[in-house]
């Protein structure tokens, strides 16, 4: 359904964004750069489209991919953690998580602190993040019983 715009495009979108001034209204921009940048609405031009469609439809299924067997899991468990890259991250926020779990005595923070610390491989590193979400069930369950 198409509906006839009164107006040029760029003043009709001037008016949905709130720019009918053209965007001179100090303070307006992001910053003093932004506020000295040319209008770019204009560029509009005079007729909006009406050919578009109103509404999208469902994107694509993601591809299927066999699971990995046993040995490709073992050899990806043996690389090494990489030096950047969200693997840290985790690992961080597991650790984190372990040490809000624990007893928070000097001793306990040392231990779990050595043992991320001494975490070399994506399957040891699998293995504690595996451990923390299984302490974190527990408690969970614990709470939901008692």
């Amino acid at each position: 359904m198409s509906r006839a715009l009164e107006g040029s495009g760029s003043q009709c979108l001037r008016s949905h964004i709130g720019a009918e001034d053209g965007g001179e209204t100090p303070g307006t921009g992001l910053s003093e750069r932004d506020h000295k940048a040319k209008d770019l609405l204009d560029l509009v031009g005079s007729v909006l489209r009406t050919d578009c469609p109103t509404k999208l439809g469902l994107p694509s299924p993601e591809p299927a991919r066999a699971p990995r067997t046993a040995e490709e899991q073992m050899i990806l468990d043996q690389k090494p953690l990489e030096p950047r890259g969200n693997h840290y991250g985790f690992l961080h926020v597991a650790m984190k998580t372990d040490l809000e779990l624990s007893g928070n005595t000097p001793a306990e923070r040392a231990a779990i602190i050595a043992k991320v610390s001494s975490i070399r491989t994506r399957g040891e590193a699998k293995a504690y993040m595996r451990s923390v979400v299984a302490r974190v069930r527990a408690v969970q369950a614990a709470m939901r019983q008692g």
